[in-house]
């Protein structure tokens, strides 16, 4: 921890779940702190003695600002007060760069960081499940489950997994990872940084972060292709071809270097070639991490105990003629794919808040597998001029209309599939919300189908 000046203190600067854990973990210690949030709800709940508007900070008795990941701080789009932070020099940092800093006085910690476009949750969730199933004390933290700094600070041998977003990467400076995991890379959250590249280059730096350069890269799209191409000394692992040191491909796991080839079983809650790539990131990542005793039989009896997470091709309910599924996490056009690749007969909800450059007109190679889709939220009037002569379509407006428009045409063997394909922030809080409504709305159809 950085030693304070007199009259200095930290600035948390949004105050959502990681901003609150951060402001506590100042709290704790005795350190001067002081927050922000531009939302007032936000601010009513607080201390108004910790409460202190830009507009009235004295820059020069900043230590440093504790930023909340998602706000722009580069780009036209950065807040006005990160601005003036860096006219006047002061660092920025997030909840991760505190926690690994204090991860430094602990060598019996080892620290894995994910990170990717699509699949970090379950990947995270994942090789936690798989530590703790081979018999290691492990946590998942970061972006999924509790903030790190709420996370007690112990002696005690530990593997954290944190689950890290192209936002934290951009400003962690700490390379106390001991093993760094990247999935793939489509493009997203561009209004944030303003570039493809700029998004490339916030999701490669996860390597600059790790020591004794242990990573792990899935190498199924151009961009990790040319990533690998500068960083040979990553365990590459491919899904659509056997060309990685690692494949799985077809079902069959093949470890060139360690001369195992494997098939591995069916399994329900892991189902489609993005859930090949999160349980080839976590194979790579255990062969670093306990090579002396993994056993792949243990591997696979972790893969078949593991519980899939929820809204991530989650099947909610289910009559005998048709199954409701609950991608609300497939927040853009590739996470969408995957779930269109998985199913036939699909009735396919779609639309949200759109990001930019993304049409579902990427996706018509796949639209044999829809018989309909059912628009909803603010992007229904582009996805329709997008769509329209290719593939049926109804103008449902709103998850609980499409879920029942779907369900009142579906036929014996079809799939009620909400993977929007977008932000849920034009109707919901967030995905969660999103993926529960639909959910609701599922369950109450399936009680009126059996009455």
């Amino acid at each position: 921890m950085t030693s304070f000046l007199a009259d200095r203190f930290s600035y948390v600067f949004g105050l959502g779940k990681s901003g609150r854990s951060a402001l506590g973990y100042f709290q704790k210690q005795n350190l001067p702190v002081k927050a922000w949030d531009d939302t007032l709800e936000t601010r009513q709940v607080l201390d108004p003695t910790l409460l202190q508007d830009p507009k009235d900070v004295n820059w020069s008795h900043v230590e440093r600002i504790i930023l909340s990941p998602g706000i722009p701080h580069e780009g036209p789009k950065a807040n006005p007060a990160l601005i003036a932070a860096k006219d006047h020099n002061i660092p920025l940092v997030v909840d991760v760069e505190l926690f690994l800093e204090r991860a430094l006085r602990h060598p019996n910690h080892t620290i894995v960081g994910i990170t990717g476009t699509n699949g970090k949750s379950t990947t995270t969730s994942l090789l936690t499940h798989l530590l703790n199933h081979l018999g290691k004390k492990a946590i998942a933290a970061g972006n999924i489950g509790t903030p790190v700094l709420d996370l007690p600070e112990t002696n005690e041998e530990t593997y954290y997994v944190l689950e890290l977003s192209s936002y934290q990467l951009t400003l962690l400076k700490t390379p106390r990872l001991d093993v760094a995991i990247l999935i793939n890379i489509t493009p997203d959250h561009l209004a944030y940084h303003g570039t493809m590249e700029a998004y490339v280059a916030a999701k490669s730096s996860i390597f600059e972060q790790v020591q004794h350069q242990k990573g792990v890269i899935i190498i199924d799209d151009a961009y990790t292709q040319q990533i690998y191409k500068k960083n040979p000394f990553l365990m590459s692992i491919s899904t659509e071809t056997e060309e990685g040191k690692i494949s799985i491909h077809q079902g069959i796991l093949k470890d060139k270097e360690r001369n195992i080839t494997f098939t591995l079983p069916t399994l329900s809650q892991l189902q489609g070639s993005h859930n090949a790539q999160n349980i080839g990131a976590c194979y790579g990542a255990l062969c670093h991490l306990i090579p002396e005793t993994f056993c792949m039989e243990t591997f696979i009896e972790g893969l078949q105990t593991f519980k899939a997470l929820p809204h991530r091709q989650e099947i909610v309910a289910q009559t005998n003629q048709v199954i409701f599924v609950n991608d609300s996490k497939a927040t853009n056009m590739d996470a969408a794919e995957k779930s269109l690749k998985t199913f036939q007969n699909i009735h396919w909800i779609l639309g949200g808040e759109g990001k930019v450059g993304e049409t579902p007109a990427s996706l018509k190679h796949l639209f044999p597998h829809v018989k309909h889709v059912y628009l909803v939220g603010s992007s229904m009037d582009f996805f329709e001029k997008e769509i329209r002569g290719l593939i049926a379509y109804t103008r449902s407006h709103t998850v609980e209309q499409a879920t029942d428009e779907a369900f009142h045409q579906s036929q014996k063997g079809d799939v009620i599939l909400l993977a929007p394909a977008c932000a849920s922030f034009d109707q919901f809080k967030n995905f969660e919300e999103r993926g529960s409504v639909f959910k609701t709305c599922a369950l109450k159809l399936v009680d009126q189908y059996h009455e």
